[in-house]
């Protein structure tokens, strides 16, 4: 169970490194729902329907961009120590987002997810999953301090 105290005390103006890990792993979440926007925008949303399963990338894409963007900003508000009480489920959201979309990009491109094949490797690609693998790896970090810090709070507590 991660503890729900803030990263930053109230007289303490520097950034703590959970806090830069949090916002960190803000920035990449919202970098990736905001490339998947982009993808959208300019490639996917005008596929024709004879794709087989289109729709995954028509909607998916969409639905990705919205999760990202809902999932950063709980996180940089649980960052600065607002909404403790889904404090202990930002950073997992964030990693559920991240496997998720890594799962999907590699599936369409070796097989097929929900249908839908992609096998071209292309820049967009390369880029979606770079800076997935990216966000994923502060993620963790994130959730390791968390860990680390949440440990170090129940041993206090216990000595007292």
């Amino acid at each position: 169970m991660i503890a729900a105290t803030s990263h930053r005390s109230s007289t303490d103006s520097r950034l703590t490194p959970a806090t830069i890990a949090y916002l960190l792993t803000a920035l990449g979440v919202a970098a990736g729902g905001l490339l998947h926007l982009q993808i959208w925008n300019d490639t996917k949303k005008d596929l024709p329907d004879v794709i087989p399963s289109v729709w995954v990338v028509q909607e998916g894409f969409l639905f990705n961009f919205a999760v990202s963007i809902v999932v950063a900003a709980a996180v940089v508000a649980v960052a600065f120590g607002a909404l403790p009480l889904i404090r202990r489920y930002v950073i997992p959201a964030a990693i559920a987002v991240q496997i998720g979309s890594l799962a999907a990009l590699i599936m369409s491109r070796r097989s097929e997810f929900l249908g839908y094949q992609d096998d071209v490797w292309d820049s967009d690609a390369k880029r979606t999953l770079w800076l997935e693998i990216a966000t994923l790896v502060v993620a963790l970090i994130a959730l390791a301090i968390d860990v680390m810090r949440n440990r170090r709070t129940t041993t206090s507590d216990r000595r007292h």
